[in-house]
């Protein structure tokens, strides 16, 4: 099962922001920190410890999609080597005082730290809207009609449905 949910979100990591986009980088590498990291958000959505957002699927792919927003999976951020803006560190651009510890560790770290986190914001919003339920983790308050929020929630919304989950196959021709 795993492979099969890798599959699928370095499909969706592939459409979200293609290989091509990292011009500093050859796509091999791309594609390779793309496959580790698509291992890595499969491997804890698929934990049995960790709480799913709505199903095991609809929560890695949340966590592929927010990443790809947050740091558009470019190395020197996803690593900490070089804070996105205002400040924010690591795949998923957290902006706290102690955000280098916690997520600057590994990708793996910073993934369930960015789990628990739209756990609390889907929890802290659930009387919004659920396109608007990303929006504390996004900006810390709740707020309906947020486009940070709906974007992140709508890019999974659009490819759950031009790629089904139930309809991969692990073979996709992207355009």
């Amino acid at each position: 099962m795993i492979y099969s949910l890798e599959s699928y979100l370095f499909a969706f990591m592939v459409w979200a922001v293609p290989p091509a986009d990292h011009w500093r980088d050859p796509t091999a590498v791309t594609e390779e920190r793309y496959a580790e990291f698509a291992h890595v958000i499969a491997s804890v959505a698929l934990d049995p410890v960790e709480e799913p957002i709505v199903d095991r699927t609809f929560t890695a792919v949340l966590l592929a999609s927010v990443a790809s927003f947050e740091s558009v999976f470019r190395a020197e951020i996803m690593n900490c080597d070089r804070p996105g803006m205002g400040g924010a560190l690591g795949p998923y651009q957290h902006e706290h005082p102690k955000a280098r510890e916690r997520v600057c560790d590994s990708w793996e770290q910073a993934t369930r730290h960015a789990l628990g986190m739209l756990r609390t914001s889907f929890e802290a919003c659930r009387k919004f809207p659920f396109d608007d339920r990303v929006s504390w983790y996004t900006d810390g308050h709740c707020e309906g009609d947020w486009w940070r929020s709906r974007s992140r929630v709508r890019r999974v919304q659009r490819w759950t449905k031009l790629m089904p989950w139930e309809e991969f196959t692990g073979r996709v021709i992207l355009i």
